[in-house]
């Protein structure tokens, strides 16, 4: 829990102030960096990874599903 307490900790302090307890609490970190990534280009690579995985996974479920489908175990049918 430390360092995940010390990464939101130095999130919300001026860079090279985060080690100071005295240093005021800002967001200007999270304005630079949203205005600094793609996040367009982020949401798109998303979207067509999991899509894609999606496709795939449907696909490969069906297959398995139709093949278990016809597999003959004793008591089937009662």
């Amino acid at each position: 829990m430390a360092p995940l307490a010390f990464a939101v900790w130095a999130s919300l302090h001026a860079p090279g102030s985060a080690l100071h307890s005295d240093a005021s609490v800002t967001l200007a970190n999270f304005a630079a960096a949203w205005r600094a990534a793609p996040w367009l280009r982020y949401l798109l690579n998303t979207t067509l990874l999991t899509g894609t995985i999606l496709i795939g996974q449907l696909f490969v479920c069906t297959l398995a599903a139709f093949a278990f489908a016809r597999l003959q175990v004793p008591g089937k049918h009662l």
